[in-house]
């Protein structure tokens, strides 16, 4: 049998179409063109493996303006028997798609790398593992992984990402809103417009670092078993305790919510710098430049996140509380540079901890308590209450 064997289909659409590509092991790239039709060329990886080759189809078709594509693996005997001489898996395949800009897409993969550009319109990928990249999307991006990393690059939408322990990256984005869950993952959102509908970060022991334009009017809210909060930006600090802090920028406005129980949180200014600057050094996740003199270290939680260091001057510190002792708002009005730790829980009931609940379901993820899935479902469920649930109090 040859090496590789190639099979490539046009389909002729009008008007909205729906790509939808799901792979087992390989590759999925779908890019938007001028064209208009949709053209799909799959590439099977042979790789000697004959009969693991001849159980690994290839299927497409079309039904209306849906256009698909799917990898299906046939069990036989011969087939099982292949797939032990070839590690225990199918051969790869890889789809190339070239589709009308104007399109929904939709990709889907077990064991490899999903990547979609140049889209006026949603994009959804799911992956087991292999990175995920959505590019230059105008429309909505939703990305979901186990342990691969996931980007999003120029996006304009609402981003929607949520990993287990894999990496979360968005880059020279104009995001109209952020929603990111992960358990360890890493984290880093550059947004070159603060998001109109919100931001809300949600992790186990994942640490963040979120980039936003100087000028942004928002209000920062952060509920933390044993996190911390470093801000790079002027922040008038409205309340400092234990177990949540809340400060203001530019006077207040749209919210960014922070809910972990150890990671971390470090906001600083978005920098002119370019989506190719930002690759150069993503996997390095380093933050380019000296920090300011008044800044202070956050430290880190996951050994892939490498910051230089930076001179401590604290400002605004979370001063020693006794528990069940009522705790009242700091006196400074403001901070630049000021970092706070959370070290113990806030007490069940306390009218301010509106994330308490979500620390819950984080705590009882890391115990073991509940499954991943089981504890990303409840914090799904819970996402709009947080989101809109009056954290804005005086």
């Amino acid at each position: 049998m040859a090496p590789e064997t190639v099979t490539e289909q046009v389909f002729a659409v009008h008007g909205a179409v729906m790509v939808d590509i799901s792979n087992i092991c390989g590759r999925i790239n779908v890019r938007g063109s001028d064209r208009s039709d949709v053209t799909i060329r799959a590439r099977k990886d042979t790789n000697g493996h004959e009969a693991v080759a001849k159980a690994t189809v290839i299927e497409m078709g079309q039904d209306g303006d849906r256009v698909w594509a799917k990898t299906q693996f046939r069990q036989g005997v011969g087939a099982l028997y292949g797939l032990l001489e070839n590690n225990g898996r199918p051969v790869d395949v890889f789809y190339d798609v070239e589709c009308p800009r104007k399109a929904m897409v939709s990709v889907n993969g077990l064991s490899c790398s999903l990547n979609v550009a140049n889209i006026d319109g949603d994009v959804k990928t799911n992956a087991m593992s292999g990175r995920s990249e959505a590019s230059h999307v105008h429309g909505d991006v939703s990305m979901n992984s186990v342990s691969g990393a996931l980007s999003a690059i120029g996006a304009t939408g609402r981003i929607r990402a949520r990993s287990v322990s894999g990496r979360i990256d968005a880059t020279d984005c104009h995001a109209s809103e952020f929603r990111i869950n992960t358990v360890s993952g890493t984290m880093r959102l550059d947004t070159r417009t603060l998001p109109e509908h919100g931001t809300s970060i949600t992790t186990v022991s994942g640490r963040c670092e979120l980039a936003i334009p100087r000028s942004s009017a928002c209000t920062i809210v952060s509920h933390s078993v044993s996190g911390s909060v470093h801000c790079d930006l002027p922040a008038n600090v409205l309340e400092s305790k234990r177990s949540r802090w809340r400060a203001t920028l530019n006077g207040g406005g749209t919210e960014i919510t922070f809910n972990s129980v150890s990671g971390g949180l470090t906001i600083r200014p978005s920098s002119p710098s370019t989506a190719t600057d930002h690759a150069r050094t993503a996997e390095a996740m380093v933050t380019p430049g000296p920090a300011p003199a008044s800044s202070m270290d956050v430290p880190p939680t996951s050994s892939d996140m490498v910051e230089p260091a930076r001179p401590a001057e604290p400002v605004a510190p979370m001063a020693p509380m006794r528990p069940m002792t009522p705790r009242e708002p700091m006196t400074s009005a403001s901070s630049q540079g000021a970092t706070v730790s959370a070290d113990v829980p806030g007490e069940k009931g306390s009218p301010e901890s509106s994330g308490d609940d979500m620390l819950q379901i984080l705590k009882a993820i890391e115990r073991g308590d509940i499954s991943v899935d089981e504890g990303l479902a409840r914090l799904d469920a819970m996402e709009v209450t947080t989101v809109k649930g009056g954290t804005h109090d005086a």
